[in-house]
């Protein structure tokens, strides 16, 4: 009976061993895209990406808007990092539910909060620009926390849109230009 289960014992010691040390390695995943567009892991760089998002004439896919969507955002986050802001990435920490907040900045008493754009041939219009104005006052009803801080703390809130070209209509222009106080747009090109 020793001898039995001793060989059992070294049975299972020698199909563990064989398990975890012998075990063949299994292959990186490559991950494809539409259009023979090949996306490794740690072998490109956003700029990479986002140019060969650029490059492709029809219509992204909706990962592939929200990819390049996050990779401006990025970028715009860096610029500002760069003018000594403190940054929080909102949208890409809460993806489709950012409440149209994509970035949240603090200097000083300034408390900005940004909406980036990242599109190609659309137009950003008077009407788009009074719902984010809408939709920051209603991030701000529905998170008193974040309002307390903001009020408490006395700063001065501004609203801004920020896209890598100029494409606001004349009617937004000008809706920006007398909301000027509270509200502005930059353009901010993505190199």
């Amino acid at each position: 009976m020793n001898n039995t289960f001793i060989i059992i014992i070294l049975m299972i010691i020698f199909a563990i061993f064989i398990n975890v040390f012998l075990k063949p390695q299994k292959k990186k995943k490559q991950y494809k895209k539409k259009n023979n567009f090949v996306r490794q892991k740690n072998n490109y760089t956003d700029m990479d990406f986002y140019k060969s998002l650029k490059k492709k004439k029809n219509t992204l896919t909706r990962k592939e808007k929200k990819i390049k969507g996050d990779l401006y955002e990025k970028y715009v986050s860096k610029y500002y990092q760069n003018l000594g802001y403190t940054v929080w990435e909102h949208g890409i920490e809460k993806g489709y539910k950012d409440q149209g907040i994509d970035l949240f900045l603090k200097k000083e008493n300034q408390y900005l909060f940004i909406q980036c754009k990242n599109w190609k041939d659309w137009k950003i219009t008077d009407t788009l620009i009074k719902k984010y104005r809408l939709k920051a006052r209603n991030y701000m009803k529905n998170n008193p926390k974040i309002s307390r801080i903001i009020l408490d703390f006395n700063y001065e809130i501004k609203l801004v849109m920020i896209t890598p070209k100029d494409c606001y209509t004349q009617k937004a222009k000008k809706y920006l230009k007398e909301n000027s106080h509270i509200i502005e747009y930059k353009i901010i090109p993505m190199n």
